[in-house]
């Protein structure tokens, strides 16, 4: 007898947080995310620069640019980042279609940035569910709001 165990939703959403950050055009990030409320997708969104922009894989961004040359590190100078995050991507696409992301949850691969965890913040998401990594200043903010934080590093291993 053949069984097939389904996928957990966690598991399904953050499987496709990864494909969609497939997308991005940043040179330094591959990150996407989905926005779901009850099970359903609302919107989906990955780095890259806003649209209409010239993007960073096409020479839009020179600080990306001078990431990938080593002329800065990580983290330096992200003031002259021409790329949105994922997230920002994603509450933009919202605001634009007039979806509420009030209360619905945001599959992530790694933990936000300081200032995605202020927006998701003040959008009042209900839940945030990541992969882990990176700790960007984010995690003691989210700890101080009323998201419910679900970290798991191995929910894409197995079923």
């Amino acid at each position: 007898m053949v069984t097939d165990k389904q996928l957990s939703w966690d598991r399904y959403f953050l499987e496709m947080a990864v494909y969609v950050g497939s997308r991005s055009s940043c040179l330094t990030r591959k990150v996407g995310c989905v926005l779901t409320k009850d099970n359903r997708v609302l919107a989906t969104g990955y780095c890259g620069t806003p649209s209409g922009m010239t993007n960073c894989n096409d020479g839009g961004c020179q600080r990306c640019q001078d990431r990938i040359d080593g002329k800065i590190k990580s983290g330096e100078e992200r003031d002259r980042c021409w790329c949105l995050c994922a997230e920002q991507n994603v509450i933009a696409h919202c605001a634009l279609y007039g979806i509420n992301p009030e209360d619905s949850t945001i599959y992530l691969p790694i933990m936000p940035c300081i200032n995605c965890a202020l927006l998701l913040i003040s959008c009042k998401m209900g839940r945030i569910v990541s992969m882990g990594g990176l700790d960007m200043g984010s995690n003691e903010l989210l700890k101080e709001s009323n998201i419910e934080v679900y970290v798991t590093d191995n929910v894409l291993q197995g079923a």
